[in-house]
């Protein structure tokens, strides 16, 4: 390649690099306010009920678009769009874990170590009733094979999924 055109190339670069800072690359790190954070300070709640309302713990696992996403203190800050399936909460280092079904919601850590999950629909593992969900999912399967319109189908798509992934979770 010709010395000008990989000038003119540096030259665009470096243009662009300035007018678009999000394009210059990016380091994963700690969150720098969480610096010495032992703890993460968790508030998970739904509509109609809260679970955690800034509390300590030391670790949550939660189901996200991108996969199960390990949370710890001094994470980097994230927001992360929850999928259907089990947000696992460590109180203490070596606890077993209490388990929660979402169905789907939001997440965010905070730099500070905060942790936010604002699900739609959570209920405790315990809570759920595998006959239950099983006569539901039957349900749900025979409404998508009669789904009319679009609409329709969609809506008995994620009510099939929500009900496999209750299943799944209760293994």
């Amino acid at each position: 390649v010709p010395r000008k055109k990989k000038m003119a190339a540096l030259r665009l670069g470096l243009r662009l690099g300035r007018q678009l800072p999000s394009l210059r690359t990016s380091v994963r790190a700690l969150a720098d306010e969480a610096q010495g954070a032992v703890s993460l300070k968790l508030t998970f709640a739904a509509p109609g009920s809260s679970f955690y309302n800034n509390v300590d713990v030391h670790m949550v696992d939660a189901p996200t678009s991108t996969g199960v996403m390990g949370i710890l203190p001094q994470h980097v800050p994230t927001l992360a769009v929850l999928v259907p399936g089990t947000v696992s909460v460590f109180e203490k280092e070596g606890a077993e874990a209490k388990k929660f079904f979402v169905s789907s919601g939001a997440l965010t850590i905070n730099a500070d170590s905060s942790l936010q999950i604002l699900a739609e629909e959570a209920a405790p593992l315990a809570n759920l009733d595998a006959q239950v969900i099983n006569s539901n999912l039957d349900q749900a399967r025979s409404d998508q094979a009669k789904a009319r319109n679009e609409r329709e189908t969609e809506e008995a798509r994620i009510n099939v999924e929500c009900h496999e992934a209750m299943l799944e979770a209760l293994k």
